[in-house]
């Protein structure tokens, strides 16, 4: 149960959030280019996921974890690109874009717990 939850609000927290925020016009063109890569980021993963998962079986946490710190690590950088005054402009899409950073290293966390007790993520 406590699974299929979380399933559902990373679905939630990295699709739906990210792909209307990224169209949002009212946001300047770099925020919204930090929700469109977080976008991206994970609508690759999708379909490499799914195969991975339902046609080899061979999917390990570590690709997960992987993933998950390279997405944190683009989006930091492109926070930090940002100037002061576009970030004081935009900080409630930056606080989002905050509390969906700190999702993917509880994402991360759990991955690794899940990892140490040799089920599969």
């Amino acid at each position: 149960m406590a699974k299929t939850l979380w399933l559902n609000y990373m679905l939630f927290a990295m699709y739906i959030v990210p792909f209307f925020l990224w169209r949002e016009k009212t946001l300047a063109p770099a925020t919204r280019s930090l929700f469109g890569w977080l976008f991206a980021s994970f609508a690759l993963r999708a379909p490499i996921e799914l195969w991975i998962i339902f046609f080899t079986r061979g999917w390990r946490c570590a690709y997960g974890i992987t993933h998950d710190l390279l997405t944190c690590g683009l989006l930091a950088f492109l926070r930090w690109r940002m100037s002061p005054e576009l970030a004081r402009r935009e900080s409630a899409a930056l606080r989002v874009m905050t509390l969906l950073q700190i999702t993917l290293f509880v994402e991360i966390f759990m991955a690794w717990g899940i990892q140490q007790t040799g089920l599969s993520c």
